[in-house]
């Protein structure tokens, strides 16, 4: 069962409990958590299983007995789930198997297809996000890093989200970066008819010279990973609680950066790093920026390798290219996953029904996601429509 407990129904924890009671084996795989700055869905569950107290709530929530097991796609997730009072016997971290692209057309080959479909030069330099422009994937930072870029260097985002709600956040992006002519092109692989500009995602891939991510929250975090199999070099935002494992495994990261810092005494904003800044202080950082070449000088002064990061191509990193593909082929590939799997249920099945019961220290989930360094004031902004 996929993310029982995230809020979309919340009778759900409660009819597995049932049926964990009448003798049923499960396993329950926790990629999202409501607790993790999802306040609507969090309000849902608490008001529908009637408790507000976040101990109370994890109890129901987070079900225990011998034949309820659960699975993570992160050590970090299995860590808090751990810490929480599952037992590690009926803990596994099952990380995402990363599959081959297949066979990639030659970066020139895909140019000749992909770029007059956005409307670029033949010099043109291509920064691709392949997402979609979802509140946490930190739109605003590709804005900005569009106004610092060399001339000549565009950023293609692929896809438009389908919640409506999400779509409010996005359009505005993409009107500020029409007002301000920025080289950031939106849904590039979305159809003509949805506004978007037709582009196949793997020719994509192949024309880009870097793979960005600007995300400031993953569950699983899959571009850090699949950009190596696509040959391209990866630029952006590191999430260190997600990419500590990745790294743990063999993988570098050269070209991320866990802070992107605001120059001194240039901004009256609330934080030091964009990031961490509201919606509403990152758009005026966006055009203050754009429309200074003092302000976009001060910002490669006080990041001194973002001028670097921002021209890298695969000629120049072909050693950690082939070296990180080397070991997402290894570690996370789709036969050492699936060993991985039969091994869980093997476990799983296993197992003697026995009685259920709450999770021991279930408060201790909620208190993980709401500390302060884990507070991103762009994943839960509230767009009003217009």
């Amino acid at each position: 069962m996929h993310n029982h407990a995230l809020g979309k129904k919340a009778s759900l924890p409660g009819a597995l409990r049932i049926l964990a009671e009448d003798g049923w084996r499960m396993l329950l795989q926790v990629h999202d958590f409501a607790e993790d700055n999802r306040p609507a869905n969090y309000r849902h569950l608490a008001d529908a299983i009637g408790v507000s107290d976040p101990h109370q709530l994890g109890q129901v929530l987070y079900p225990q007995a011998a034949n309820i097991h659960y699975a993570t796609l992160t050590e970090r997730d299995a860590v808090i789930l751990e810490g929480a009072g599952v037992p590690p016997e009926r803990l596994h971290t099952l990380p995402n198997p990363i599959a081959e692209f297949g066979e990639m057309p030659a970066q020139d080959e895909a140019r000749s297809r992909v770029f007059p479909l956005l409307d670029l030069s033949a010099g043109s330099r291509l920064i691709v996000y392949p997402v979609r422009g979802i509140r946490r994937k930190n739109l605003g930072e590709m804005l900005l890093l569009a106004a610092l870029a060399p001339e000549g260097t565009y950023f293609a985002l692929t896809l438009a989200p389908k919640n409506p709600v999400e779509a409010v956040s996005f359009n505005r992006w993409r009107q500020l970066a029409e007002e301000l002519e920025l080289p950031c092109l939106f849904n590039s692989g979305g159809p003509k008819e949805e506004d978007g500009y037709g582009c196949d995602f793997k020719e994509t891939l192949a024309a880009a010279d870097a793979i960005l991510t600007t995300s400031v929250a993953e569950g699983f975090g899959m571009v850090f990973l699949e950009a190596w199999l696509a040959g391209k070099p990866l630029i952006g935002r590191d999430l260190p609680e997600i990419t500590r494992e990745f790294k743990a495994a063999g993988l570098s990261f050269n070209g991320l950066w866990e802070e992107l810092l605001l120059p001194s005494n240039t901004f009256d904003a609330s934080a030091e790093d964009f990031g961490r800044l509201a919606p509403t202080e990152q758009i005026e950082v966006v055009i203050k920026t754009a429309g200074s070449q003092l302000i976009q000088e001060k910002f490669r002064e006080a990041n001194p390798r973002l001028a670097e990061r921002l021209t890298t191509c695969a000629s120049n990193c072909l050693e950690e290219i082939n070296r990180n593909a080397d070991v997402v082929r290894e570690a996370y590939s789709t036969h050492r996953l699936g060993e991985h799997i039969r091994t869980t249920y093997g476990s799983l099945l296993s197992s003697i029904a026995g009685t259920c019961s709450g999770l021991r220290r279930g408060e201790k989930i909620f208190s993980h996601f709401n500390k302060p360094e884990n507070l991103w004031p762009v994943r839960t902004e509230e767009c009003l429509k217009n």
